[in-house]
């Protein structure tokens, strides 16, 4: 018998925490991020994210999923093609206090497209199955659940434990977790993060990023931390060849200039851009970098 390595997904995990430097500008760009990644694909990615984490008091808590509404409405959605994908979304829009989330007009442009569910305010300590089947099935559609935990907000390493905890505990599987945290913060406890970051048990650890994108490059490791086999076994990449590799952390500053390349953007936009990105890695030098630029930018 010969040894496989297969990857599976996960009820992967964003948290949001704390910190100064939120504002009604980072709060829109990190929605428009989220948004951009649960509707990649219809959800159809085995990193895509299916539950956000948040402080229940947190000041920006409303505005955030407010935000992030407003941008899974204005995706334009993309063919759901995977087996079973219809009868996974409608099992979770079929929850109480599911939230069917329709298109604006003219984003409908697929057969039986999946509009996304959003499903707020989930009990994090509640027993019931509808909790339960937020927590350990994966959707692997446009659904995404909101878990308030309730911790202080005024102390972002306490707050980031308890959501890490949370999520081992809870969460099914141990593919991808998502960090989202301020540059103040992280520099302000940068070796307690780093501690934490590293204690994880995920695979791949975004920092301000979308974990999907450690996938491309070879260097950096994809797949399910060692021996948590409910998202798989063995992984993928690792060019440079180290020892004991348990996991891949790709990390962005919080107000970074590539979160734009990253959100929602309207179809021509996003064609205009990765068309552009696309001539740019196959050619790069200052003429094909520059009118990415100005597609990202400025629409030109």
């Amino acid at each position: 018998k010969a040894p496989i390595c297969s990857e599976l997904g996960a009820v992967n995990p964003w948290i949001i925490v704390p910190g100064k430097q939120w504002n009604h500008r980072t709060v829109n760009t990190f929605a428009r991020n989220l948004a951009f990644a649960k509707m990649a694909n219809n959800g159809h990615v085995c990193a895509s994210p299916q539950v956000l984490v948040v402080p229940k008091d947190w000041p920006w808590r409303k505005e955030f999923i407010d935000r992030t509404k407003f941008w899974l409405k204005s995706h334009a959605g993309s063919p759901p093609f995977y087996p079973n994908s219809a009868q996974s979304h409608r099992f979770f829009k079929e929850f109480p206090n599911a939230e069917h989330i329709e298109g604006q007009e003219g984003t409908g442009a697929f057969k039986n497209q999946q509009y996304p569910v959003l499903i707020p305010n989930v009990t994090h300590d509640c027993d019931s199955q509808n909790t339960k089947d937020i927590f350990t099935r994966e959707a692997f559609c446009p659904v995404l659940a909101e878990v308030p935990l309730d911790c202080p907000t005024d102390d972002p390493m306490e707050f980031l434990r308890s959501a890490v905890n949370f999520t081992e505990k809870k969460l099914y599987g141990s593919l991808t977790a998502t960090i989202l945290v301020d540059d103040k913060t992280m520099k302000n406890h940068g070796n307690e993060l780093d501690r934490l970051v590293a204690q994880m048990k995920y695979g791949i650890v975004g920092i301000n990023i979308y974990p999907v994108f450690s996938y491309p490059y070879a260097q950096l490791r994809w797949g399910a931390f060692p021996g948590k086999t409910d998202s798989g076994s063995g992984f993928i990449g690792n060019t440079r060849l180290y020892n004991n590799l348990e996991k891949a952390v790709l990390r962005v500053p919080f107000n970074w200039l590539g979160h734009k390349l990253v959100g929602v953007n309207t179809p021509k936009r996003s064609e205009l851009v990765f068309s552009r990105l696309t001539r740019y890695k196959l050619r790069p030098n200052l003429f094909t970098q520059i009118p990415v630029f100005t597609a990202l930018f400025l629409g030109l």
